[in-house]
């Protein structure tokens, strides 16, 4: 699990993520038997995540405190594989 607080959990038919005050946020697959996550990490604290509407990625925010001018961090994740595929300072 994560090592510090949890901040954001979301979910959907097939995947369950948890985004965390450690910087991390991991991905469950919800039909698999076994219990384990993928991991992906920001840098800073992970406030929020949401799904795309196919479910295929998910958007996460991290920041430094939760305010707009605490160092934003905005990441897109692939859900199959856990790999980042865009990170940005604003929204996207």
């Amino acid at each position: 699990g994560h090592s510090n607080y949890v901040t954001s959990v979301d979910a959907n038919s097939r995947i369950i993520c948890s985004g965390s005050y450690d910087g991390t946020v991991r991905i469950w697959d919800a039909t698999a038997e076994a219990t384990e996550s993928k991991v992906v990490g920001h840098s800073r604290n992970v406030w929020w995540m949401r799904y795309n509407q196919k479910g295929d990625k998910l958007l996460s925010y991290a920041a430094d405190y939760f305010t707009e001018d605490d160092n934003p961090e905005y990441c897109v994740w692939s859900c199959a594989t856990g790999s980042l595929l865009h990170t940005s300072e604003d929204e996207p």
